[in-house]
């Protein structure tokens, strides 16, 4: 069994205890992302309890399964950081190292597919191709089963995005057959 969660307002020698990542944020609304609490419901609904007592705070809703808060406040999302890292609450980080980390995955991942599927059938495939098939049978399945909006026009949609073309760097056309 888990110890009880317990909080104190931090001071410079003891460490804000969880780490937030602002998923999104617009006027009196911000969704947080607390991974070391992903599917820990019982402390993230004690989190969800203390950020309700916050200045400003309206509304905490926790998402147990993502590790995600989504806060209705007054202010910015600064002063709803600045409010939860002097609770002691948790500690807003900045985000684009992780962006960063998940795109430079993505590249990497890609890379290796293309090499492994480049060394298994020669280099005459194109992975492209093969996600493109893979979303059309996606679709297909979801048609059979009735399921046409929108699991199979979401892969219908990636589908068609990986078979055409790249836009041209001027953007696309205006319409008017002038580029």
């Amino acid at each position: 069994m888990e110890a009880p969660l317990s909080r104190k307002a931090a001071t410079a020698d003891t460490p804000v205890p969880w780490d937030a990542y602002i998923g999104h944020s617009c006027r009196a609304r911000t969704r947080l992302s607390l991974p070391d609490l992903k599917g820990k419901a019982a402390e993230l609904a004690a989190v969800c309890d203390a950020a309700m007592k916050l200045k400003g705070v309206r509304q905490v809703d926790g998402r147990p399964l993502t590790g995600s808060l989504i806060v209705i406040h007054d202010g910015s999302a600064d002063d709803l950081a600045h409010a939860a890292r002097k609770a002691g609450l948790f500690d807003v980080k900045p985000t684009a190292a992780v962006e960063h980390e998940v795109h430079h995955d993505a590249q990497a991942w890609k890379e290796t597919v293309d090499r492994t599927l480049g060394g298994l059938v020669g280099h005459g495939i194109d992975a492209r191709a093969i996600g493109a098939f893979a979303f059309i049978a996606i679709a297909l399945r979801q048609l059979a089963s009735g399921h046409i909006m929108p699991p199979a026009a979401t892969a219908l949609w990636y589908a068609v995005n990986l078979i055409a073309p790249s836009a041209p760097p001027g953007g696309p056309p205006d319409g008017n057959g002038a580029e």
